[in-house]
């Protein structure tokens, strides 16, 4: 950070950040053979910041689905309260029973699709890389901050 940068450039920043470690997790669970099929995001930066939508989807070169869930994290408790309960009481399954309350996210008409702009995509790779070396090399942060630097420097 330099003089020149100001709130917006720390807010953009962190939310680069946060896009970044999403993308570690989800590398981290697909090269242990846990694929993930949909990134979902709830809650409130969700209906807050497309900003942020845009960024995680560039990041991770993947769709953002956005359901129209008021409280999704609470259905979502509410659906495993119901597998650990056990019987369903004549639903098919824990799922149709939560669904009969709130409906299903991707039955709704509502649910926005948030497609990774390409032109982003090359920036947030590079970036990627700086963040895996860094996040590697905590015990060297100097070596980072001089690439970091020359980087800067070359742009």
């Amino acid at each position: 950070m330099r003089l020149e940068h100001g709130p917006g450039h720390m807010y953009r920043a962190t939310l680069e950040g946060v896009a970044m470690g999403l993308r570690r997790i989800v590398e981290t669970l697909e090269t242990h053979g846990a694929p993930v099929e949909r990134i979902v995001a709830t809650g409130g930066i969700a209906h807050k910041s497309d900003l942020f939508l845009r960024i995680v989807a560039a990041s991770l070169a993947r769709p953002v689905f956005v359901p129209d869930v008021e409280h999704a994290v609470a259905a979502g408790a509410a659906d495993l309260g119901a597998v650990a309960a056990g019987p369903h009481h004549g639903f098919p399954s824990a799922a149709d029973a939560v669904e009969s309350l709130i409906g299903s996210p991707w039955k709704r008409n509502t649910t926005r699709r948030v497609d990774p702009e390409s032109s982003w995509q090359a920036p947030y790779n590079d970036l990627y890389a700086l963040y895996s070396e860094a996040t590697n090399q905590w015990s060297q942060p100097d070596a980072v901050a001089r690439k970091l630097a020359a980087r800067h420097a070359a742009n």
